[in-house]
């Protein structure tokens, strides 16, 4: 087993960003070894960020209460829309479905997108007229997959009809728990992390 410098680990550790840190710590520090991680502990508390990080910890480790959940949603509904960068209202987000049939071959497009109301709209609506017109042309998926995504689509135009949330979006706070602990008062690093779902 080969031996890696402790000095050399420290500088490579504090050359990363604080981003860099955080996330490292939140998702990948518990796999080091003792001796690393005690070096990247060291850097952590050095930079003053131990305080996030175990906020970020806290937040992966624990089962999230029905309020965590709560207060952490409402972090995320509250920001400005990624698409449209208006803040008119709450975001929501939901896989928006599209299929695109070519005879033989059948391309499926579920993306998970975070948007205000409108704009999530209008991105089923793309969606389902795509979908519509362009899915049927693939045998045979294409005749029970265009149906299909289409009644999912107008489920979840139906949702924000009803301004409620998708249960999609409960999943992706959960699954997003530590970094939107660890960001809540810092808007441009949720934006940053919405930015990948508009």
């Amino acid at each position: 087993m080969t031996s890696v410098n402790p000095e050399n680990l420290r500088k490579l550790y504090e050359s990363w960003s604080d981003d860099t840190l955080r996330e490292f710590a939140v998702y990948e520090a518990n796999e080091l070894v003792p001796e690393a991680k005690a070096i990247f502990d060291a850097v952590i508390e050095a930079r003053k960020l131990d305080e996030q990080v175990g906020i970020g910890l806290s937040a992966q480790a624990e089962h999230l209460s029905e309020e965590d959940l709560i207060e952490l949603l409402a972090v995320l509904q509250n920001q400005p829309c990624p698409s449209c960068g208006q803040k008119a209202g709450p975001l929501y987000g939901s896989v928006v479905y599209k299929h695109i049939g070519l005879i033989f071959v059948s391309v499926a497009d579920p993306e998970f997108k975070i948007a205000c109301s409108g704009c999530l709209n209008e991105k089923l609506g793309r969606a389902m007229i795509t979908t519509f017109f362009l899915g049927w042309w693939a045998i045979p998926h294409g005749l029970y997959k265009t149906p299909m995504y289409l009644t999912r689509n107008w489920n979840r135009k139906q949702y924000l009809s009803r301004q409620e949330v998708h249960p999609e979006l409960h999943h992706f706070v959960l699954g997003n728990a530590p970094m939107l602990a660890m960001h809540r008062n810092d808007p441009a690093a949720i934006q940053d992390l919405l930015r990948g779902y508009r």
